[in-house]
C-alpha cells in the first residue's frame, strides 16, 4: 500500500510530468513526425507514458530501423532513433527506393533528393513501402549494389544502374561510361579487379574502355574503342 501511494504521489507531482520530449539520430526524417508516432503529450505524468508503446508506434515508420525511447528524471522523455540508408532507387512506376537492409521505403517529404544507382528489375514490380524486397531477380541486383559499396563507396556512388539482361547481371559506371557483364552476379575479388583496373589506367591513352567482362573467374576480357582500331579484346 505504501508503495502504491508513493508511486501515485510521484504521477502527480509537477516535478514529474512530462515537460520536454527530446529526439536524437534523426538525419533525413523530419522530427514532428516521430513525434506524431510516440504519442507523447508534454503534462503527462512520466511514471504512465509507455516506452514499450511509444517505440512500436515510431517503429512503424517505413525510415526508421531501431528505436529506444526512455525516461529521465524529473521531466524528460528521450527518443533515440536509428535511420535506415537508402542504397539505391528502383524503377518503376512509381519512385521508391531500397535500403541497406532490403527494405522498400518511398522519398521522404521536402523534396530531398538522392543520387543513388538505378535498380532495373527483369519484369515491373507492384511494391509498396514499408515492405520488404523479396523478389529473387531484384535482390540479386541488390547484392551487386551492397557488394559494389563495401568494396568501394566512390564506385557506388558512380554506379548509374544494375539490370538483367537475359540471364546475366549487368552494371554501367557514369564516369567513365563503361558497361560491365556480371554473368550471374561478380564477387568482391572480380568488382576490386576491375575497379584497379579502371583506376591504374593512363589518362593520355588514345582508347578508351567501352566494357569489361567479369563472367570468368579471375579473368577480366576488356573491350576498347580506340582513334586508331575501332575494336579490340584483352584478356
Amino acid at each position: 500500500m505504501a508503495r502504491l501511494l508513493a508511486a501515485q504521489v510521484k504521477a502527480s507531482s509537477r516535478h514529474f510530468r512530462v515537460q520536454e520530449v527530446v529526439v536524437r539520430g534523426l538525419r533525413a526524417v523530419p522530427e514532428r513526425e516521430i513525434l506524431e508516432l510516440a504519442g507523447i503529450s508534454c503534462g503527462t505524468p512520466l511514471y504512465s507514458v509507455s516506452t514499450a508503446a511509444a517505440k512500436r508506434r515510431i517503429k512503424t515508420h517505413p525510415w526508421i530501423r531501431f528505436a529506444c525511447v526512455r525516461r529521465r528524471l524529473p521531466d524528460t522523455v528521450e527518443i533515440r532513433v536509428t535511420e535506415r540508408e537508402p542504397v539505391a532507387a528502383l524503377r518503376g512506376s512509381e519512385l521508391l527506393m531500397i535500403t541497406t537492409d532490403s527494405m522498400v521505403v518511398a522519398p521522404l517529404a521536402g523534396g530531398r533528393m538522392w543520387d543513388l544507382p538505378l535498380l532495373t528489375p527483369p519484369r515491373p514490380l507492384k511494391l509498396r513501402a514499408g515492405t520488404a524486397l523479396k523478389d529473387a531477380a531484384t535482390m540479386a541486383l541488390l547484392r551487386q549494389t551492397l557488394l559494389v559499396r563495401s568494396v568501394s563507396r566512390d564506385a557506388w556512388r558512380n554506379l548509374s544502374e544494375i539490370y538483367m539482361s537475359g540471364d546475366d547481371l549487368h552494371a554501367t559506371l557514369a564516369n567513365p561510361t563503361v558497361d560491365l557483364v556480371l554473368g550471374q552476379g561478380a564477387g568482391e575479388l572480380a568488382w576490386a579487379a576491375a575497379l584497379e583496373l579502371l583506376r591504374s589506367r593512363p589518362r593520355n591513352t588514345s582508347s578508351s574502355i567501352q566494357s569489361m567482362d567479369l563472367r570468368v573467374p579471375g579473368r577480366i576480357v576488356v573491350i576498347e574503342s580506340s582513334s586508331t582500331v575501332e575494336e579490340q579484346v584483352r584478356g
